[in-house]
């Protein structure tokens, strides 16, 4: 049988909504300061009582990204030796120090190892294999696409819970939520990482689709890298200026940035949704990459010339959003189709997980070194850097393998027809045997 015609049973989208829980607890301690850090630069102090530079400022909202992606490979292999249950409620343990940590200081160097400590936890691949242990062989195609969807969920509530609690408790009360949710997360871990004993009930594995395809191609692979790092460079950098954009137009940061962030995001997830539909219908998918990238620097250039306009910063926001979304399904579905099998295809993850983490640590770093560098031309100088991370796009869409998707589609359908049909009939050779055995 297809297995997107498989439905999960209640103990898988248990496993995997208690698998969602943990994620969200570390998104939340990565993401909810990202659109509004910058807006504290003057309540942060150096080690001499001056207050933080906007190049330590970037420092401090993406250093997470460059040790999550120095300690991902390890905590996966202690992981496989000491247990995943074991090596999550370690990473939620360090993820709680390390939110109180940044909760009760004030110094911009102390808040920087705090947020180092933040990417230390480095669970992504962990949750991904979890997901994949709890879930049955012929499911593992189907429940990958919702685990793609939740990180990115979980990423965009980050993103809007942020800055609602900085209304009511401020930027200290936002670490402090992250501790209390990584609290309570860890007493539900035992029930999320449980073994699951789950087999192959209609004979699909997806060792028979890894006969369809060939090893990764390495160039493919360096391009999709590449990609996924120059997108969330962008998203750093963009969320870098956004406070500071707020505050130029003489907007209460506070009372404004959660309904920016919201709008921009969820409307961004339905947009792309409704994109990511459509363009199933194509030929040309090149095309339509194109065309979305050129939206994407259309709004980009609105906010360069339009910076000092308030509506020019939803909109921008919005469609810098939209296609981020986009291009980043477009790129994790080419992972998930052309990898040879599951192994592959986490250790493939784990590759484009740590490309993630250093676009992020690259587009905040760069973002903040850059404004201090520009000062009074700084916002500008920022969306430059933005719109030449999007014009790269032209390029890596070229060399993207496109073509080779739909060559493997058409013969996943034809695998999938041909296992289909064999089900049928093993299913109406029983009714038969059933009913000749009811007559006799």
């Amino acid at each position: 049988m297809h297995p997107l015609n498989i439905e999960l049973n209640k103990q898988e989208w248990r496993n995997f909504v208690k698998i969602f829980a943990i994620l969200f607890a570390y998104a939340s301690a990565l993401y909810m300061v990202f659109p509004v850090l910058t807006a504290y630069e003057t309540q942060i102090n150096t080690a001499n009582g001056e207050p933080a530079n906007y190049m330590l400022i970037g420092l401090a909202l993406g250093i997470f990204g460059l040790s999550y992606a120095l300690c991902l490979t390890p905590v996966r292999k202690l992981s496989e030796k000491i247990g995943r249950k074991a090596v999550i409620q370690l990473g939620l343990v360090l993820l709680i120090i390390s939110s109180l940590v940044a909760t009760i200081s004030d110094s911009i160097y102390i808040l920087i190892l705090a947020r180092a400590l933040q990417g230390c936890c480095a669970l992504g691949c962990i949750l991904l294999t979890l997901i994949a242990e709890n879930t049955r062989p012929e499911l593992q195609l189907k429940i990958t696409m919702h685990a793609e969807e939740a990180f990115r969920s979980a990423l965009t509530f980050a993103l809007v819970i942020g800055p609602f609690l900085e209304i009511f408790v401020g930027l200290q009360g936002i670490f402090l939520a992250s501790a209390i949710i990584a609290t309570g997360v860890l007493l539900w871990t035992t029930l999320a990482t449980n073994k699951s004993n789950c087999k192959d009930t209609h004979g699909y594995h997806q060792e028979k689709v890894a006969t369809l395809l060939t090893k990764f191609d390495k160039q493919q692979f360096m391009i999709m890298l590449l990609g996924t790092g120059t997108l969330h460079a962008m998203l750093a950098a963009l969320f870098f200026i956004v406070p500071i954009m707020l505050r130029n137009l003489g907007i209460p940061h506070p009372s404004i940035v959660w309904q920016l962030c919201l709008f921009t995001s969820v409307g961004s997830i339905l947009f792309a949704k409704l994109f990511l539909f459509k363009s199933q219908e194509t030929k040309n998918m090149r095309l339509v990459c194109w065309a979305h990238i050129g939206l994407m620097l259309l709004a980009a250039t609105g906010l360069w010339l339009r910076s000092v306009e308030y509506i020019w910063l939803w909109i921008g926001l919005l469609g810098c959003l939209i296609m981020f979304q986009f291009l980043e399904a477009k790129l994790q579905e080419l992972m998930n189709l052309l990898a040879p099998s599951w192994h592959d295809y986490i250790n493939s993850m784990e590759i484009y997980f740590k490309a993630q983490a250093i676009g992020l640590f690259i587009g905040a770093t760069i973002a903040g070194i850059i404004y201090q560098s520009f000062d009074a031309f700084g916002i500008q100088a920022v969306l430059l850097v933005c719109m030449a991370f999007a014009s790269v796009w032209f390029g890596i869409v070229w060399l993207l393998p496109f073509n080779q998707q739909n060559r493997f589609m058409i013969k996943l359908l034809h695998h999938f027809e041909k296992e289909d049909a064999e089900y049928r009939v093993k299913i109406e050779a029983a009714i038969a045997a059933r009913a000749a055995e009811n007559r006799a």
